[in-house]
């Protein structure tokens, strides 16, 4: 969910394959980055297409977003059809293609690189403590944040009422940043009623005076997604995003359905805890941008 999470970084790229194949947790990873565009898709009641390694999708005011699923047996002809597809269903939208597998010369075709984003997953079997979504009936959790009294505590709790999905939006704008989408107004990153998208959460960290962060999860029976971790800017470095994380941010969803599941986060900047949560980088999604403007729409 970001425009400008973090830069390329040629330095620390690491692509975990075995053999010449990704790790099934690869693979795993990528195929919920997919699954949480088509039905972020679905719910705006936008148009999609599937494919067996790749899946495009309309994402609003961000216009059209293409997520590969696995590596392509012939990236030319990937390139060419996802491209076409966007310049017949989507003309003059903005393109962009998240290839966590680095198997496409996107390059060679117009785009441009513009991050490079972490992919860590966890293993379902790692121990940890208690995650946002708590492993039992308690919704919510607190944490004093380290090393400053005034801050108080940190309150997580699953954002359901309007108000409450406002400022999750509002917060993944303004704090990522997503500059696109800047200034915020409600419905300008999240279609409408997104509480209801089945395996969809969005999670609050509150504080006495206000919000300190948020983030969402996304659960497609297989494996849980973390997505969009924001913290207000006066608030880092204060344990907001580790407790957001809470020893595992992708654990269950709030039925439970999400119990044992192995978690995936992207694009995290909470100083240390992802590791020590359990995750390990899998790979790094590299984002391009493309136009399909520039391809003949």
């Amino acid at each position: 969910m970001g425009d400008t999470l973090m830069p390329a970084d040629t330095a620390c790229d690491r692509r975990v394959i075995i053999g010449g194949m990704p790790y099934q947790s690869h693979l795993s990873a990528a195929a919920n980055a997919a699954e949480n565009l088509l039905a972020l898709c679905e719910a705006r009641r936008g148009w999609s297409y599937r494919h067996e390694d790749y899946v495009i999708a309309d994402v609003g005011n961000r216009g059209c977003r293409v997520v590969i699923t696995g590596p392509s047996a012939d990236p030319a002809a990937a390139i060419s059809r996802m491209t076409e597809l966007a310049a017949e269903h989507m003309p003059g939208r903005p393109l962009v293609v998240e290839d966590t597998f680095g198997t496409l010369p996107l390059e060679h075709y117009g785009f441009t690189p513009w991050a490079r984003i972490p992919v860590m997953v966890r293993d379902a079997r790692t121990g940890a403590a208690d995650g946002i979504a708590g492993t039992g009936a308690a919704r919510e959790r607190t944490r004093a944040t380290g090393g400053d009294q005034a801050a108080g505590s940190i309150r997580v709790a699953i954002a359901t009422s309007p108000a409450d999905v406002n400022t999750v939006e509002r917060l993944m704008v303004d704090c990522l940043p997503l500059t696109s989408l800047q200034p915020w107004r409600p419905g300008v990153l999240f279609p409408p009623d997104p509480a209801r998208i089945p395996g969809w959460v969005m999670w609050l960290g509150l504080r006495d005076c206000g919000p300190a962060g948020c983030c969402a999860t996304f659960d497609d029976g297989h494996m849980v997604g973390l997505y969009g971790m924001a913290v207000v800017p006066a608030m880092r470095r204060r344990g907001v995003g580790s407790t957001l994380l809470g020893g595992e941010a992708s654990q269950p969803d709030p039925v439970g359905a999400g119990v044992g599941r192995a978690g995936a986060a992207r694009g995290l900047r909470v100083s240390g805890s992802p590791r020590q949560a359990g995750y390990v980088t899998a790979a790094r999604a590299r984002h391009h941008n493309g136009g399909c403007e520039a391809r003949g729409a």
